[in-house]
């Protein structure tokens, strides 16, 4: 199977009228290669089942249980039920198959809100559940918060969740 750089290369020395065995001398490619590629009968690959398959089940229940699960929690939570690769194939094969449910709330990215605080440095403030440190020196900080759209509030959009 040839690469896309090679299949640009054979179309484009053929459309500068090179013969097919000229362009399999140059690529080092056989002939007969050449002439498929130029045919348009590229061979394709299956792609092999996900890694993920094992587990989609558990996977999908889990989602389903709180759509804002963490990726990291769940690679924890499979690494104990024989999953053995890594974590970035974890979030890869997450999104190819399409497995996290969207939330409308934070496909929208919620209401932000911009609220100043006056403190005294050093000084910690708790503003609904979250921690406000503010730098020395500094009069004044600006804390983002962002809440829920939905009604009833999901809890993980939330500040406090």
């Amino acid at each position: 199977m040839l690469t896309q750089e090679d299949d640009v290369e054979i179309h484009a020395l053929a459309r500068r009228g090179w013969s097919k065995s000229a362009i399999a001398r140059h690529t080092g490619r056989d002939r007969k290669t050449v002439a498929k590629y130029l045919a348009g009968n590229r061979p394709s690959r299956d792609r092999a089942p996900s890694c993920l398959e094992l587990y989609r089940a558990y996977v999908e229940a889990r989602f389903v249980d709180d759509p804002h699960l963490r990726a990291s929690v769940l690679f924890n939570e499979l690494v104990p039920l024989g999953f053995d690769r890594s974590y970035p194939t974890l979030v890869r094969e997450i999104r190819e198959l399409g497995l996290r449910p969207v939330c409308d709330c934070c496909k929208a990215g919620g209401v932000k809100v911009t609220v100043g605080l006056d403190h005294d440095p050093g000084e910690e403030l708790q503003l609904t559940g979250l921690s406000c440190r503010r730098r020395l020196g500094a009069r004044r900080r600006m804390c983002w918060l962002v809440p829920c759209r939905t009604p009833a509030g999901c809890g993980a959009c939330s500040p406090t969740g």
